[in-house]
Protein backbone atom coordinates (compact mmCIF):
# COMPACT_ATOMS: atom_id res chain seq x y z
CA UNK A 1 0.00 0.00 0.00
CA UNK A 2 1.32 3.78 -1.02
CA UNK A 3 1.94 5.63 2.10
CA UNK A 4 0.93 9.09 1.31
CA UNK A 5 3.18 11.37 3.57
CA UNK A 6 5.67 9.44 1.74
CA UNK A 7 5.14 9.94 -1.36
CA UNK A 8 4.09 13.50 -1.06
CA UNK A 9 7.25 14.25 0.56
CA UNK A 10 9.63 12.53 -1.42
CA UNK A 11 7.69 14.47 -5.03
CA UNK A 12 8.10 17.42 -3.54
CA UNK A 13 11.69 17.14 -2.31
CA UNK A 14 11.91 16.40 -5.98
CA UNK A 15 10.22 19.36 -7.54
CA UNK A 16 11.70 21.68 -5.26
CA UNK A 17 15.21 20.43 -6.32
CA UNK A 18 14.15 20.54 -9.95
CA UNK A 19 12.88 23.84 -9.22
CA UNK A 20 16.56 24.82 -6.76
CA UNK A 21 14.66 26.53 -4.33
CA UNK A 22 14.37 26.35 -0.66
CA UNK A 23 11.66 25.47 1.29
CA UNK A 24 11.25 29.35 2.43
CA UNK A 25 10.87 30.36 -1.46
CA UNK A 26 8.73 27.38 -2.43
CA UNK A 27 6.59 28.02 0.91
CA UNK A 28 6.25 31.89 0.14
CA UNK A 29 5.06 31.41 -3.59
CA UNK A 30 2.35 28.98 -2.42
CA UNK A 31 1.50 31.36 0.23
CA UNK A 32 2.02 28.56 3.12
CA UNK A 33 4.23 28.86 6.50
CA UNK A 34 7.51 27.80 5.88
CA UNK A 35 6.93 25.39 8.74
CA UNK A 36 4.06 24.10 7.48
CA UNK A 37 6.13 22.66 4.43
CA UNK A 38 8.91 21.80 6.39
CA UNK A 39 6.40 19.64 8.38
CA UNK A 40 4.86 17.92 5.58
CA UNK A 41 8.57 16.90 4.14
CA UNK A 42 9.29 15.94 7.36
CA UNK A 43 6.16 13.41 6.89
CA UNK A 44 4.84 14.59 10.37
CA UNK A 45 2.10 16.21 9.17
CA UNK A 46 -0.33 15.26 5.84
CA UNK A 47 -0.96 17.75 2.95
CA UNK A 48 -4.43 19.51 3.19
CA UNK A 49 -6.67 19.35 -0.46
CA UNK A 50 -5.92 23.43 -0.42
CA UNK A 51 -2.78 22.94 0.20
CA UNK A 52 -2.03 20.72 -2.64
CA UNK A 53 -4.18 22.76 -4.79
CA UNK A 54 -2.01 26.00 -3.90
CA UNK A 55 0.84 24.37 -4.72
CA UNK A 56 -0.13 23.15 -8.12
CA UNK A 57 -1.17 26.25 -9.01
CA UNK A 58 1.40 28.23 -7.64
CA UNK A 59 3.61 26.42 -9.92
CA UNK A 60 1.47 25.09 -12.70
CA UNK A 61 2.04 21.57 -12.18
CA UNK A 62 -0.38 18.22 -11.88
CA UNK A 63 -1.49 17.65 -8.39
CA UNK A 64 -1.28 14.00 -9.60
CA UNK A 65 2.31 14.26 -9.93
CA UNK A 66 2.81 15.31 -6.26
CA UNK A 67 0.62 12.40 -5.34
CA UNK A 68 2.45 9.97 -6.79
CA UNK A 69 -0.06 9.52 -9.56
CA UNK A 70 2.38 10.34 -12.29
CA UNK A 71 6.07 10.08 -12.67
CA UNK A 72 6.55 13.46 -14.46
CA UNK A 73 5.65 17.12 -12.99
CA UNK A 74 3.40 17.89 -16.08
CA UNK A 75 1.80 20.90 -16.37
CA UNK A 76 -2.40 20.70 -14.76
CA UNK A 77 -4.55 19.55 -18.02
CA UNK A 78 -6.63 21.69 -19.58
CA UNK A 79 -8.56 18.93 -21.06
CA UNK A 80 -9.20 14.95 -20.35
CA UNK A 81 -7.11 14.54 -23.62
CA UNK A 82 -4.24 16.24 -22.22
CA UNK A 83 -4.39 14.31 -18.33
CA UNK A 84 -4.46 10.75 -20.86
CA UNK A 85 -1.59 11.82 -22.91
CA UNK A 86 0.55 13.00 -19.62
CA UNK A 87 -0.63 9.82 -18.15
CA UNK A 88 0.29 7.77 -21.06
CA UNK A 89 4.19 9.97 -21.53
CA UNK A 90 4.61 8.90 -17.60
CA UNK A 91 4.31 5.36 -18.45
CA UNK A 92 7.59 5.94 -20.47
CA UNK A 93 10.95 5.61 -18.78
CA UNK A 94 12.99 8.78 -18.86
CA UNK A 95 15.06 7.94 -21.39
CA UNK A 96 12.40 6.94 -23.74
CA UNK A 97 10.41 10.37 -22.54
CA UNK A 98 13.50 12.29 -23.48
CA UNK A 99 13.85 10.56 -27.27
CA UNK A 100 9.91 11.35 -27.87
CA UNK A 101 10.77 14.78 -26.69
CA UNK A 102 14.15 15.37 -29.51
CA UNK A 103 11.46 13.36 -32.14
CA UNK A 104 9.19 15.63 -32.22
CA UNK A 105 11.39 18.78 -31.70
CA UNK A 106 13.30 17.40 -34.83
CA UNK A 107 9.56 17.79 -36.32
CA UNK A 108 9.34 21.60 -35.21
Amino acid sequence: MLDLKKEISKNLKAYMKYQNIDVAEFAEKCNLETERVQSILDEESMLELEELAAISRAYNVSTEYFLGLIKYPFPIAKSKEEATLYKKLSELSKDKLLEFIDRIQEKI
